[in-house]
């Protein structure tokens, strides 16, 4: 599994991150929180999508989803050793 959160390091906006997992990191993960989103596609919590079951469901922030893009084109933009100078500045 790889987890980010996107705010800091990223530039996005706050509260943004990504979640990303094969199938067999999926597989140890449990939801803890019951998901909702499966009133609005028609389907039962056990035939959706894994990482669909782990979502609360509700209204989605699509302005910060949007504001990522070009977070990380800004960053491919300007390059890796930009980057790794101004962390280690910061530090």
């Amino acid at each position: 599994m790889f987890i980010a959160g996107c705010h800091k390091w990223i530039l996005g906006p706050r509260g943004t991150g990504l979640i990303w997992a094969n199938a067999a990191g999926w597989a140890v993960t449990s939801p803890t929180i019951p998901t909702f989103d499966g009133m609005w596609r028609g389907e039962t919590a056990e035939r959706m999508p894994r990482p669909g079951q782990m979502t609360p469901g509700g209204f989605h922030s699509f302005e910060h989803r949007w504001a990522l893009e070009p977070a990380f084109r800004f960053h491919l933009a300007i390059g890796k050793g930009r980057i790794a100078r101004r962390i280690r500045d910061l530090n």
